[in-house]
């Protein structure tokens, strides 16, 4: 069950009163509430593990409750997706808005994507499952909520090439390069640290912009051959430490 005004405003508070509570503001918070211990749950158990019975008790609700408003446990993991993505597309927008230049704007997407990814990597785990689960009107949605947040960075993108900052090379080549090698960054932080917060993340982001920036560069210039040669041999160093480990 679904409510289809998410974000409606509530009636305004009389003076000495509390804001009345609507039959659907009650409906929406215990959706919310859900799908928040349904986020709880399959990343402490993972998909399999996860069982219905444990996200209605965190979300104090009767297990039939939960099929009132999620047809099956697909659909509500999807609800979980969906709430994960709103929240890496506002954050990637807000973090881009709040930037002057598109270097700085990108270094932002970049150390965004790789926290989030850290922060909630059984979450993405279950994207590609997800995906290749879904069929029609299901696929669509799961493609729309990747299009909406990658679209951040492919205006930042546009925006440096008209601005002559970057070459003028497809976008869609930029966005696999970037958010590709960034992903695969993730994985090597998981498997080689006991946890992400222990890796360093920042560092080795910053490293991996750099390498991409320096790649897309409009105007190749002697100071930058001279930083990336800088982070080369930085990056060596940190794998003869990883490979010595």
């Amino acid at each position: 069950m679904k409510s289809r005004s998410r974000g409606a405003a509530r009636p305004p508070a009389v003076r000495g009163k509390p804001a009345r509570t609507t039959r659907r503001d009650r409906v929406e918070e215990k959706e919310r509430a859900i799908v928040a211990a349904a986020h709880d749950v399959l990343m402490e158990h993972g998909l399999e593990g996860a069982r219905m019975n444990e996200i209605a008790r965190r979300a104090d609700v009767a297990e039939g409750t939960i099929y009132l408003y999620f047809e099956n446990k697909s659909a509500l993991v999807g609800a979980v997706l969906g709430a994960f993505y709103a929240r890496l597309t506002d954050g990637a927008t807000e973090g881009v808005q709040a930037r002057s230049t598109v270097r700085e704007q990108l270094e932002f997407l970049a150390l965004h994507h790789v926290r989030s990814c850290l922060d909630e990597w059984r979450i993405i785990e279950l994207v590609g499952g997800h995906f290749r689960a879904a069929q029609g009107d299901k696929a669509e949605e799961v493609l729309h909520l990747n299009r909406s947040y990658v679209s951040v960075f492919d205006r930042v993108f546009r925006e440096g090439v008209s601005q002559g900052v970057f070459r003028d090379v497809p976008v869609s080549i930029a966005r696999d390069m970037f958010y590709g090698g960034l992903e695969y960054l993730c994985r090597t932080h998981l498997l080689r640290w006991n946890g992400p917060r222990s890796a360093p993340v920042e560092a080795s982001t910053q490293a991996a912009v750099d390498i991409f920036l320096h790649g897309l560069d409009a105007v190749r210039r002697p100071e930058e051959d001279s930083r990336m040669d800088a982070v080369a041999t930085r990056l060596e160093a940190v794998a003869d430490r990883l490979e010595s480990l």
